[in-house]
């Protein structure tokens, strides 16, 4: 056995010392990775949800059921969700804090769109106003986002003169940050740029893999 020497005893001293100090760092890396970095802290939200349910639009319904239901689970819990069935009507289904978790989201999403409307058609101008009300009574950002194939089945002028007037109101209202579509058909949307022009950067189209909360807020330069 080699004999203890003071040095001996001191490079011992060392390399424990070493192994002590890669362990913290292992398990502050672990730590790290099983955390994941902290997004920067943002200012509460409104985020209103239409989702259309027309018989036009059923065939696509689970997508966008699957992808609102991801967003809402995105939400902070400061932050405030509605949930709103459009087609001939445009009727609000759930309001409040965002529940708990994805699951939970979906199944109350679901639940409201499961069955076909008794009236044929998909009235948008119903869901942009209420959108509007939302905005003048807010009282933080409000995002909008609407789950459609951009049919619209009132083109009636006066109706057309309506949309027109209510997208300008929505342009006006500083509590609107964003509004998004999504599913749109490819046929439908330069009409449905055209018609949102008034928000400018404010109005894109998406398709339902590609939105996330954190796009919205990113888009809209809101912190």
């Amino acid at each position: 056995m080699p004999e203890k020497t003071p040095a001996r005893g001191a490079l011992t001293a060392v390399i424990a010392a070493a192994g002590g100090v890669c362990v913290v760092a292992g398990l502050f890396l672990a730590f790290r990775l099983l955390t994941g970095p902290h997004p920067a802290p943002r200012a509460p939200l409104c985020l209103v949800i239409g989702s259309d349910n027309s018989r036009s639009n059923r065939t696509q319904a689970g997508a966008g059921a699957l992808s609102a239901a991801r967003l809402g689970s995105e939400l902070a819990s400061s932050d405030t969700l509605t949930l709103v069935r459009v087609n001939a009507t445009a009727e609000e289904y759930f309001a409040g804090p965002p529940p708990v978790s994805r699951t939970q989201t979906l199944e109350i999403i679901l639940n409201a769109l499961k069955d076909a409307p008794p009236r044929k058609g998909t009235f948008p101008l119903l869901f942009w106003r209420d959108v509007a009300e939302r905005c003048a009574q807010a009282d933080a950002p409000v995002f909008a986002v609407f789950y459609t194939d951009g049919e619209n089945d009132d083109q009636s002028a006066q109706t057309r003169s309506a949309l027109r007037k209510v997208i300008r109101e929505l342009a006006a209202d500083k509590h609107l940050r964003f509004v998004a579509l999504v599913g749109a058909k490819p046929q439908t949307r330069a009409g449905l740029r055209r018609d949102f022009a008034p928000l400018k950067r404010r109005f894109d189209i998406f398709a339902p893999g590609t939105i996330s909360v954190e796009r919205l807020v990113r888009l809209s330069g809101n912190r």
